[in-house]
């Protein structure tokens, strides 16, 4: 099969293109033919910085990519959920070799494909949608009537969390390019400010909670504008002790769990037209260069996908 293999990390030059073997299931494991798998940030960041790798304790070589839709190949003994020909999707919340034409995977990592899912969107779903679950709902405890602001509301987290909170009946007030207003307006937010021209500190004030999917300068920024004893939470870095005492907040680092009934759960959001993620454009498996250089450019507008087996 072909698939993205990592020689080295450190630099996305030591990615390539190779014919491997096809993997075999062992016991309680399936084995999906890949339509769709995401790009997401964790995937370059890995590659290019050893250290990041370091941290999470991979080696090359490896197959990046955690985020996938497909069709079951085969099935090992002891399988009680799935058959052949059945139509998935997973999230597996580690690097999980998705940048292939195959993988396997444990039954309990993918759930079932709705009819009215098609494989594009339910690519986006495993880790986005339920990485904002996690940031908002137990990380954050947001609830109904509450302001959160959510920062990069139009990438794969932002975007789902905006819907979540909204369907929630939060007051949402969204970080977004001028290029991607109405779109997030679309998803629900009450309030987008434009980041290229505004400070959100000058406009924000007295939230309940911040999600934080960019880091940096905004991630310090964020404080600010919480209102005492709110809760910072970030996908990017851990927010600093220092400054939760400072300005007497709480604050934590979400990083997204394997909980297959909660990726059930935000299936049954999108199958019922409550939420919905982007999907910005889908590149074919071997141009993985272009799609990380797209990543990595910023201002997305949803997911970016591989197509190792696409529909058609």
């Amino acid at each position: 099969m072909k698939a993205i293999v990592v020689e080295k990390l450190g630099s996305m030059d030591d990615m390539k293109l190779s014919n491997i073997d096809v993997p075999r299931p062992d016991a309680g494991e399936v084995l999906v033919k890949i339509k769709y798998a995401a790009v997401n940030p964790f995937d370059w960041k890995v590659v290019a910085y050893a250290g990041m790798a370091e941290q999470f304790g991979f080696q090359a070589p490896l197959i990046p990519g955690s985020e996938f839709s497909g069709v079951v190949e085969t099935v090992g003994t002891g399988i009680s959920r799935f058959v052949v020909g059945d139509a998935v999707l997973g999230g597996l919340g580690a690097y999980g070799g998705a940048y292939a034409e195959y993988i396997v995977v444990n039954e309990n990592s993918i759930v079932a494909k709705p009819d009215g899912i098609d494989f594009q969107t339910a690519a986006a779903l495993g880790v986005g949608g339920r990485t904002a679950s996690v940031a908002i709902f137990d990380h954050a405890g947001l609830q109904k009537g509450q302001k959160i602001l959510v920062h990069g509301a139009s990438g794969g987290v932002g975007s789902m969390a905006v819907q979540l909170a909204k369907n929630i009946g939060a007051y949402v007030i969204a970080t977004a390019s001028a290029a991607n207003r109405e779109m997030v307006q679309r998803l629900g937010a009450d309030v987008v400010i434009d980041y290229q021209e505004d400070d959100f500190v000058d406009l924000v004030h007295d939230v309940d909670v911040v999600l934080d999917t960019v880091g940096g300068n905004t991630l310090l920024d964020s404080y600010k504008v919480l209102k005492k004893g709110g809760y910072l939470v970030s996908i990017t870095a851990p927010p600093s002790e220092e400054l939760k005492r400072k300005y007497e907040i709480n604050g934590s680092l979400a990083v997204v769990d394997g909980n297959r009934e909660r990726l059930e759960g935000i299936v049954k959001l999108v199958a019922t037209n409550q939420v919905r993620p982007l999907v910005e454009t889908v590149f074919a498996l071997e141009d993985v260069y272009e799609a990380f250089a797209l990543g990595l450019a910023g201002n997305r507008k949803g997911k970016i996908l591989l197509a190792p087996h696409p529909e058609g």
